[in-house]
């Protein structure tokens, strides 16, 4: 993982919006511009704000209305998100590739969900780390599925999930690499912090990871057990996880972790 060339990179069109994002006086037309300049992305977002997500009116036809619709914000983290999922698609085989990308999108959504509902961190934020907070796991299933294979087989024997029998049985921490590859790709540092620290919400706050990191780092964890819930095995012991972890960490109740 250290020193692989084959490690995948950003898009450029991805790395120069997220930049711009990054920008304070960055504006909209600056925004629509660059994505005007990729014709695919271009398409993918004029899909996304014409889905019945936003249940608009009517159809949007140009990037520039499109931007202003969604907003720098999401904007950012739609084209990464896009650009992330067509990136791997290419790196890893198509078994272990849909069952990580399910795993993956089972995070961000709930992340989002469980963002939006304590308000404890950005929603689209939210859904970003979620999307991306198994990056060394996919990486690592890339360049070694038959040891990913392996290591997940004897996950769903222990009923536990695939990266804690990793970091038990190989001593190898993925989310440290998946930290490490965030960083490359020169992602915000809430993001990053959020993929190092997503499983071990103690040890952010012992390392005393800004407070306004915090709240990410506990949505990334919480969503990390519900995607456990719907796609890993042990589903009694995580449903008790998450609702322990809603308690303690976002200061609800156990009855409030049974309405998310």
């Amino acid at each position: 993982l250290q020193n692989n060339p084959e490690l995948p990179t950003l898009p450029g069109s991805a790395y120069q919006i997220m930049q711009m994002a990054l920008d304070p006086d960055v504006s909209l037309n600056d925004m629509a511009n660059v994505i005007m300049k990729d014709v695919a992305l271009s398409t993918r977002i004029l899909k996304v704000v014409n889905s019945s997500y936003l249940s608009l009116a009517k159809d949007i036809s140009s990037i520039s209305q499109a931007v202003v619709i969604l907003g720098l914000n999401m904007v950012k983290n739609v084209a990464l998100s896009l650009s992330v999922m067509d990136s791997l698609k290419s790196y890893l085989d198509k078994d272990n590739y849909e069952f990580l990308i399910n795993r993956s999108i089972n995070m961000a959504v709930a992340a989002e969900a469980i963002a939006k509902e304590t308000k404890v961190c950005h929603g689209e934020d939210a859904f970003l780390v979620g999307l991306l907070q198994e990056l060394g796991l996919l990486m690592l299933a890339h360049l070694a599925p038959e040891l990913f294979m392996e290591m997940n087989e004897e996950a769903k024997e222990r009923a536990i999930d695939v990266t804690t029998t990793i970091r038990e049985t190989i001593h190898v921490d993925v989310n440290e690499y998946g930290w490490e590859i965030a960083k490359e790709w020169g992602l915000p540092e809430n993001v990053c912090k959020a993929i190092k620290y997503h499983s071990s919400v103690e040890q952010a706050i012992e390392d005393k990871v800004p407070e306004d990191n915090i709240g990410l780092i506990k949505v990334g964890y919480l969503s990390s057990l519900a995607a456990e819930i719907f796609t890993g095995w042990g589903k009694s012991l995580n449903i008790s996880k998450f609702k322990s972890g809603y308690e303690t960490y976002l200061g609800k109740t156990k009855e409030d972790a049974e309405l998310m």
